[in-house]
This record gives C-alpha cells, structure tokens and sequence, in this order.
C-alpha cells in the first residue's frame, strides 16, 4: 500500500522529467501511473479485508471462551451478582474486540508503513541518508526504551510501587 504511494512520487518525477512527444509515450507513462494506482486499491482492499476478517475472528474466540466460562460458574455467583453487571462487562470486552481494538491496529500500521515509506523514499533520494538513520535509531530506543524502563525500575523500589505508577501518570 504505502509502496504504491512512494512508487507514484517516483514515477511522476521520472515522468515529469522524461521528454514525452508522441501520443504513445504518453499512454505509456498513464498506463503504468493507472498501475499502480490498481495496485494500492487491491493492496488497500486486501489489508482492509485482512483486518476486518481477524476481528471478526477475535470476537468469535472472545465470545465463545466467554460464553464458556460464564456457564461454568456456580449458581452463586448468579444469586449474588445482578444480571446487568454481567451483561454490562460482556458487552463492554466485546465493543473492545470488536471496535477499539481493530481501530488501533489500523491507526498503528498505517503510521508504521508511513514512516517506513518516508524512510524508503528519503533513503532512495539520498542515499548520505542511510549513514544518520543507525545513530538516530540508537538515541531514539535508548530515550524511548530506556527512559521508561528506569522510571518503572525506580517506582518499583518505593513502598507502594501501583500508588507511585498511577500517579506519576494521572
């Protein structure tokens, strides 16, 4: 998908570039711009269909082991627990499967092959490029990773590491 929308930069500037005189150039350079244009509508369909069909698997699994284990409790925790709580948590699992969950994984992939077609691109424009990334990468996971990792280090060592968590986030 995103190697369609890189793709399409670099054929319009090869295009752009190139000296089209006859009518058959053109037609040359507008059927493999429609090309590709086809491939990221069927690369497009086929993620879409990809997603939709894995979180319909997801809420077919959460449903059934669900459904399960709800039949497996005792008769007491029916007797004192009220129908509606059981519905409300039921209902609130599934609209995570069925809705949060799907619409992240969009919004992650789509930042991931975003990035990962910027880097592709700028990389094929300028190759010096290449030699700042593996520095860049280094800072980036040491503040990313390593910053996190102490600050959990350190809450853990206070008395009451849930309380210390929580509120350094609120």
């Amino acid at each position: 998908m995103e190697a369609c929308s890189v793709a399409t930069g670099i054929w319009l500037a090869y295009w752009s570039s190139a000296d089209v005189t006859t009518n058959q150039q053109r037609d040359f350079y507008l059927t493999v711009y429609g090309c590709i244009g086809a491939g990221q509508a069927f690369f497009i369909f086929v993620y879409s269909l990809t997603l939709f069909w894995g979180a319909i698997q997801a809420s077919r699994t959460l449903h059934r082991k669900l459904i399960v284990n709800i039949l497996r409790l005792p008769m007491t925790f029916f007797d004192t627990t009220p129908l509606g709580r059981i519905m409300n948590r039921l209902s609130k699992d599934i609209y995570g499967i069925d809705v949060t969950i799907p619409l992240c994984l969009r919004s992650f992939l789509q930042m991931f092959f975003d990035v990962l077609g910027m880097l592709v691109a700028v990389s094929y424009a300028t190759p010096l490029f290449l030699s700042i990334v593996p520095p860049l990468a280094a800072l980036y996971f040491y503040f990313q990773v390593g910053g996190n990792s102490r600050n959990v280090r350190q809450a853990l060592r206070q008395p009451n590491p849930i309380t210390c968590i929580h509120a350094k986030y609120i």
